[in-house]
This record gives structure tokens, C-alpha cells and sequence, in this order.
């Protein structure tokens, strides 16, 4: 038997529960659908809680309307954009096996778990937000915008993410200049999927055995000469503390 004024108590639900977890207006919203038969309603709403958060609150204001109606979640480009840079530049997250690109399936279960994460710095955001540009327009009919951001970076790794003729907030620095010019083997790997530069004096080196370096290239590894100083400096006074320690000991 379904319960008294339905509809108005779950629009007023989902007016407390974006009041609650402090979302914009409309964030959550009840909708019936007319399609289905019967009818259906649905509490719908993009990033914000998990599924379990909303549950749990929507219970303690009105668990008996909160009975008629289907909890839907969804996430926006940007927020599937960020978790996939997330979980890709993380050493933990995914098991050896995966090769530590996640795929559609891994990004969802990570989000499913929490509240929609934001960027921790402007990087990030900038990062995501060209990620998740990429797909807005659902340009492919045959795979869907979270699987093609997985592809992507499992592809081209999130250093690609950075590779922009206006990097606004998103500028590399003079060593990730060098190490996304120089870097290989290892290193590369390193740099495509979690931003790990070369050592300065390693990417001065790479600059010094290029025969033609860019006019860019050769910018940024003048600006690392006083970090490659203090590099030989530092492994200089290291050479020099052993050579006397081995002298002393004979």
C-alpha cells in the first residue's frame, strides 16, 4: 500500500537531503518515471554522497517514504576524470596483475566506496577537466565516456594530460620539461602514469647529449643549472666523506 502523499514527501526528502550534505539546490532529486510499469519513483542524483551516506540519512528523516522510491547515483566526466587520474597515479590502489591502469570497472567500484572526491590542487583539476572534456559530447556509439577515459590513459598515461599549447594552471616545470622530452625505459613509465621527473642532473645530462635540442628544451635546462650544482655539490661532499672514511680506516 503506498504511503500518504508520496510525491510530496519525496521532494521534500530530497530538498533535506541536499540541505544535509550541503549540495546545490536540485542536486538530489525525486522523479517519478511514467515509462515503467507500474510507475517508479527515484531519488537521482550526479557525484555528491555514496549511495550508503544518502541511505543512511534519508532514513533518519523519513524511512517510510524513503520505502517508494529507487536510489540512483551518477557521476559527472569530471568526477569519473578525476578518479581515473586518482587511481592510476596511485601505487596502491590496484593489484600488480591489472599493470596499474584501471579499467571502467575498477574506477566505479573506487567511486562507489566514497563521496565524490575534488581536486587536491590546481593540477589535478586542470587534469580532469581536459580528461573529461575529451568525452562530452559522447562522440563514440560504441563505447561510453568512462570506458574511453580508462582507454586513454591506459593508453597515453596522465603526463599526456599536461601536453597543452595553453597550459594555463597545469605549467611543467623545467625538469618534467626534460623528462617528458628524455625519459625512457623505466623512467617513462614512472612519468606517463604517476608525474615522477628525472633527477635534474640526470635530465641535464639527457639535454647536454641531444645534438639539436628545441629552443624550449635547451630554455628549461638552463633554468636547472643551480638545482645540477647543488646535485654535484651534494654528491661531491658524499664522494669526498667516503674517500676519507675508507683513508681513516686504513
Amino acid at each position: 500500500m503506498a504511503v500518504a502523499d508520496r510525491a510530496k514527501r519525496l521532494r521534500a526528502l530530497a530538498r533535506a537531503l541536499n540541505e544535509h550534505f550541503e549540495l546545490t539546490p536540485d542536486t538530489v532529486l525525486a522523479e517519478f518515471d511514467e515509462y515503467t510499469r507500474p510507475g517508479k519513483w527515484y531519488l537521482r542524483w550526479t557525484d555528491g554522497p555514496t549511495v550508503a551516506q544518502l541511505t543512511k540519512t534519508a532514513k533518519d528523516i523519513d524511512a517510510e517514504v524513503l520505502a517508494e522510491a529507487t536510489l540512483f547515483r551518477k557521476y559527472s566526466n569530471f568526477v569519473w576524470a578525476l578518479a581515473t587520474i586518482r587511481l592510476t597515479m596511485s601505487t596502491e590502489e590496484l593489484p600488480p596483475e591489472q599493470g596499474y591502469y584501471p579499467n571502467s570497472w575498477h574506477i566505479r567500484e573506487w567511486l562507489q566506496g566514497r563521496r565524490a572526491p575534488r581536486p587536491r590542487n590546481k593540477r589535478e583539476q586542470v587534469m580532469a577537466e581536459r580528461l573529461g572534456a575529451m568525452y562530452d559530447d559522447d562522440s563514440s556509439a560504441f563505447h561510453s565516456p568512462d570506458t574511453l577515459m580508462a582507454d586513454f590513459v591506459r593508453d597515453n598515461g596522465v603526463a599526456a594530460l599536461l601536453r597543452d599549447k595553453d597550459p594555463g594552471e597545469a605549467l611543467l616545470t623545467p625538469v618534467e620539461v626534460l623528462t617528458d622530452r628524455y625519459a625512457t625505459g623505466e623512467a617513462l613509465k614512472a612519468w606517463k602514469r604517476r608525474l615522477v621527473p628525472l633527477k635534474p642532473l640526470e635530465a641535464f645530462l639527457a639535454v647536454l647529449a641531444d645534438q639539436q635540442p628545441e629552443p624550449s628544451v635547451a630554455a628549461a635546462a638552463l633554468a636547472l643549472v643551480p638545482e645540477v650544482h647543488q646535485s654535484v655539490d651534494n654528491a661531491a661532499e658524499g664522494l669526498n666523506a667516503r674517500v676519507t672514511g675508507e683513508a681513516q680506516a686504513s
